[in-house]
């Protein structure tokens, strides 16, 4: 038998080895691609859940003799009236009287979320992102915020968003669009909760002209408003 040559043996040597950089490399770069789709689709989807929790906590108001109740106006996701859609929203009570499920979207049928307690820490404002177990082995995604409801003739939820939009002005004097030079994903979640303002009966002062341009500049885009749902285009009907 003919022995193989060495330069041949060589060679082959050589492309087993490079072959097997090129696997591992693709393969290192698909794990690190997998990653990175993961972490921006969940940041995605977190910016969509403080919007559904911005229109929410706009929307809920103390009844005088009903206690907590949903305004009926309230313009939110379809989704949220289809029994186990997948997305959900939940208030609960603390203090000395918790009760969980005390108000639920319809997407939750006869469930309740469990969330987990509170961390000593927690802030009054803001909110805060975690994740809970679900059915057949899923994960929600939640988004939670804590509240204080106004009682009896104390003025309604709708003056804190408002307190919330006049603090966030300066930050409209920055850049043309919303910290940005050009149109971004968070031009997509701020000019909605703009636009619902006057429905939920929110008049901005002239402090606020740094927002009413921005407004202004977002409003007439032909993509924004095709975005807009039927009830929202009504909400600025003149």
């Amino acid at each position: 038998m003919k022995p193989e040559a060495p330069g041949r043996s060589l060679r082959l040597q050589l492309l087993l080895g490079t072959l097997a950089w090129v696997l591992l490399a693709i393969g290192l770069a698909g794990w690190g691609l997998r990653a990175l789709f993961g972490d921006h689709v969940r940041e995605q989807l977190g910016v969509q859940l403080v919007q559904q929790l911005d229109q929410l906590s706009a929307a809920l108001d103390w009844v005088p003799g009903k206690g907590v109740a949903l305004g009926a106006a309230a313009a939110l996701d379809p989704r949220l009236s289809q029994p186990l859609s997948g997305l959900y929203w939940q208030v609960d009570r603390l203090g000395e009287a918790p009760q969980a499920g005390l108000l639920r979207s319809r997407s939750l049928w006869d469930q309740a979320l469990a969330l987990p307690p509170l961390p000593e820490d927690y802030p009054a404002q803001g909110h805060r992102m975690f994740s809970l177990p679900a059915a057949q082995g899923h994960v929600l995604l939640a988004v939670a915020r804590t509240l204080e409801l106004p009682e009896g003739d104390a003025p309604p939820l709708r003056r804190q968003l408002r307190e919330t939009v006049l603090a966030s002005a300066e930050l409209f004097k920055v850049r043309p669009y919303f910290l940005s030079a050009e149109f971004s994903l968070l031009d997509a979640c701020v000019a909605p909760i703009l636009w619902r303002l006057p429905h939920f009966g929110i008049d901005l002062p002239k402090e606020a002209q740094s927002i009413m341009r921005y407004a202004a500049n977002i409003f007439p885009r032909p993509g924004f408003r095709a975005s807009l749902t039927g009830a929202e285009q009504q909400m600025r009907v003149a």
